[in-house]
């Protein structure tokens, strides 16, 4: 599933000797902390959180926040944002070791370490321009990758592979012969592996990913359902209206009428 944001409001890449407190406040965003190294600590809803490296912690419009201050070396990222609707979550999320190498490296693309909506100062060079243009595409990357990251039930390098295999060809046609000669492994251990970590079959596995992202694509009016169809690697229209209503209940005419109604 893609996640995407509707409004940034800041963006902090920190890697220093210390850090300073955040004082107590009730927010009306949500706000994300990627540790890279180091600790962070928080007051969350009353409760402390201590966040190591490659813990990741997202509090939603309501959370009663505070962050302590600390004279120990830390690296972390914070991004302050609204989603689009679809996008939302209704809770606190603490994720242990959820900071991987891919969100590593889209961070470490980045070139600037500090961004506020609410800042003009760092516009004398027209570096907001830049920033605006790159930030929000980038962070929906991240998102994205992060949120598929929590998906994953399985450590199983085999389930990980087929998995990482799917995403990476889900534009194309997939199927049970194509991923087990992906991950070098039979047609029945596949099957039994991915069944087994995953608590559902690859052809299902599959066919969900596929119908998220055809879920997506139906607000793009400039794609026909045979096109969003084809480019998703079904060529047969039929078969995909089909495995789309089993996934959400109506057709894909259906959903994309309601869609434009919302």
């Amino acid at each position: 599933m893609t996640y995407k944001i509707d409004r940034f409001i800041c963006f902090y890449n920190y890697n220093g000797p210390c850090h300073g407190s955040i004082p107590f406040s009730v927010i009306d965003f949500y706000h994300l902390t990627f540790v890279f190294s180091g600790n962070v600590r928080y007051k969350v809803n009353g409760k402390e959180i201590v966040l190591g490296e490659n813990d990741a912690l997202i509090l939603p419009p309501g959370t009663k926040r505070e962050r302590y201050k600390s004279d120990s070396p830390a690296h972390y990222v914070i991004f302050n944002y609204h989603p689009r609707t679809g996008s939302e979550i209704s809770s606190v999320l603490l994720m242990r070791n959820a900071v991987n190498s891919t969100i590593r490296n889209l961070l470490a693309s980045y070139p600037y370490t500090y961004y506020n909506v609410d800042d003009s100062t760092i516009d004398d060079k027209g570096e907001n321009l830049k920033i605006i243009e790159i930030l929000p595409n980038l962070f929906n990357c991240i998102l994205t990758e992060f949120f598929d990251t929590l998906k994953y039930k399985t450590k199983n390098r085999h389930a990980l592979n087929a998995i990482k295999y799917i995403n990476d060809n889900i534009t194309k046609p997939i199927s049970l012969n194509t991923v087990s000669e992906a991950i070098h492994l039979s047609r029945e251990h596949t099957t039994r592996i991915f069944k087994k970590e995953m608590g559902l079959t690859l052809t299902e596995y599959i066919n969900e990913q596929k119908m998220l992202l055809a879920q997506n694509m139906l607000t793009n009016n400039e794609m026909t359902l045979q096109e969003i169809a084809y480019w998703l690697g079904y060529d047969n229209y039929g078969y995909f209206s089909k495995v789309f209503k089993n996934c959400f209940g109506v057709s894909p005419i259906k959903m994309r009428k309601k869609l434009k109604n919302i």
